[in-house]
């Protein structure tokens, strides 16, 4: 009997120091044909599917090469439009900022002095580009927006 009591203590005390969680998104999204780049526009990556009232959503994916070809300078053009193109169709939207093969040739290039400050760089949802694309779907205000 004490077990289970202590069970059942451990198992309120955790669901007292629960995290909420954001809603994972509903429905159905589409995923953009390729990367956002100069030669793929939104309009193309998405197609028809956008328009389609059984259409939650979208998720675009972008390289990270293609956003900040020298470092600290981002190049958001590409998205601006896709989220705009979102906006108008009343879909929600969700970003992939692939990392990975799809670094920029300058994150390789560079000397390592701080191994930890590279590794926020590369492929962390914590880093540099991830909190300038979270701040850049935040400023526009829209709440139909997720990351």
């Amino acid at each position: 009997m004490l077990p289970k009591l202590v069970l059942l203590f451990c198992l309120i005390a955790a669901s007292a120091h629960a995290i909420t969680m954001k809603e994972a998104p509903k429905g159905m999204y589409i995923f953009s044909s390729g990367f956002l780049s100069a030669t793929n526009q939104a309009v193309t990556s998405a197609g028809t599917a956008i328009s389609n009232a059984n259409c939650d959503g979208v998720r675009w994916k972008l390289r990270w090469s293609d956003v900040e070809a020298t470092p600290d300078t981002y190049t958001w053009q590409y998205l601006d439009n896709a989220v705009a193109l979102a906006a108008a169709n009343n879909k929600k939207c969700g970003i992939s900022i692939n990392a990975g093969k799809d670094c920029p040739a300058w994150l390789y290039a560079a000397r390592v002095t701080d191994a930890r400050s590279a590794a926020s760089r590369c492929g962390s949802s914590t880093g540099p580009l991830w909190n300038a694309a979270a701040g850049r779907l935040s400023r526009r205000g829209d709440p139909a927006n997720s990351i």
